[in-house]
């Protein structure tokens, strides 16, 4: 009986699944953190770019663009 505990607590340690679980869930919050940290840190120049993008554009009188 305890042959067979230990033989069936072994299998269970050596089991990769939940260590290859793991190591993809590690892998994806790894990835949306610097996600998070590129948005954060170019977002105030990408919305730059587009201001001033926007700012040069000719400017339509009403009527001449679909309203």
């Amino acid at each position: 009986m305890l042959h067979f505990l230990v033989e069936s607590q072994c299998a269970v340690v050596l089991r990769e699944d939940g260590a290859s679980a793991v190591k993809y869930a590690v892998m994806v919050a790894t990835i949306a953190a610097v996600i998070i940290v590129v948005v954060v840190v170019l977002g105030e120049q990408v919305k730059s770019a587009f201001d001033l993008v926007s700012e040069r554009l000719p400017q339509f009188p009403d009527g001449i663009i679909g309203d």
